[in-house]
């Protein structure tokens, strides 16, 4: 069910970009209210989500340099990779259920 929409969003638009909206509305088959709700709707929450994954990259910054500045030491496994990669351009590493 949808929402009743009661809040009203207007903005001033040049002629041609208004043309160009109300055919891209008739192309796409929808009123140019539902057409530039959509797509307006879908670009904020895309930009909300993008600067969300931000913050959050943000405030693990700390975290993440100490964690880069001091690695752990290469399991036997990584050693494995590293060795034959350094060897082989072609290479297939198979972990056995001991691990």
């Amino acid at each position: 069910m949808n929402a009743l929409k009661k809040e009203r969003v207007e903005f001033r638009a040049t002629h041609e970009a208004k043309l160009s909206i109300e055919e891209a509305a008739l192309l796409s088959g929808k009123t140019v209210s539902s057409f530039v709700h959509d797509l307006v709707t879908e670009k904020a929450r895309e930009i909300i989500n993008e600067r969300k994954r931000l913050l959050v990259c943000e405030s693990q910054w700390g975290s993440l340099m100490k964690a880069l500045d001091n690695p752990p030491k290469p399991t036997a496994l990584m050693d494995e990779i590293i060795k034959l990669s350094m060897e082989e351009e072609n290479w297939t590493v198979t972990m056995s259920s001991t691990m």
